[in-house]
C-alpha cells in the first residue's frame, strides 16, 4: 500500500485519472498477494533440495513475469492519459528502479 500511495503521488494522478489508477493499483495488490504467498511457501520450505529450490525460484520468477504482463496494459491506458509532465515523471520512476508494480 505504501508503494501504491508513493507512486500515486510521484505520478501526480489527477481526479480524472483515478478510475484508471484504481485499476493499476488493484493489479499491483493482486500481484503482491501472489508474490507474498509464493515467498511464504518458499520460506516455509527451509530444507529444500537444490532442485526444489530452483523450482521454487522459477515459480516466483514466472509469477513476477506474469504480474508484469497483467499490469502493463492497465498502466499503458493510464500512461496514455497522462500529461507530458506526468509521463516524464513515470519514465523517471521506472528508469530509476522503482518498477515494483508486481
Amino acid at each position: 500500500e505504501a508503494r501504491i500511495k508513493d507512486m500515486h503521488t510521484r505520478l501526480m494522478i489527477t481526479q480524472a485519472q483515478e478510475d484508471q489508477w484504481s485499476k493499476v493499483a488493484q493489479v499491483m495488490r493482486d500481484n503482491a498477494k501472489q508474490m507474498d504467498a509464493l515467498a511464504k511457501t518458499r520460506a516455509e520450505r527451509a530444507a529444500m533440495s537444490a532442485v526444489q529450490d530452483l523450482k521454487s525460484y522459477g515459480e516466483i520468477s514466472e509469477a513476477h513475469a506474469d504480474g508484469i504482463k497483467k499490469v502493463t496494459p492497465v498502466f499503458s491506458t493510464l500512461y496514455d492519459s497522462m500529461s507530458a509532465k506526468q509521463k516524464k515523471a513515470a519514465d523517471g520512476v521506472f528508469r530509476n528502479g522503482s518498477r515494483k508494480m508486481t
